[in-house]
């Protein structure tokens, strides 16, 4: 049985995407796996009385850094 992955490489700049690691804007790509579709990664940051923090998705925060995996808050 072959797994399926939804990984990809986003450009910081413009956010262009990609299955390969590239290069764009002199960066390179950043790897992001968004997780399964029910996976609660995919849902926006809230503090912990219910205030929204960010738009992006947790996966996003992650992969620039802002969230450690353990959802701990860096930034």
């Amino acid at each position: 049985m072959m797994k399926f992955t939804s990984a990809f490489y986003l450009c910081p700049v413009c956010f262009t995407a990609s299955e390969h690691r590239d290069r764009c804007h002199d960066h390179n790509m950043i790897l992001f796996d968004p997780g399964d579709p029910q996976d609660f990664r995919r849902k926006p940051l809230f503090t912990l009385r219910g205030k929204l923090r960010s738009q992006a998705p947790r996966w996003f925060l992650e992969g620039i850094g802002w969230v450690a995996e353990d959802g701990k808050e860096l930034l």
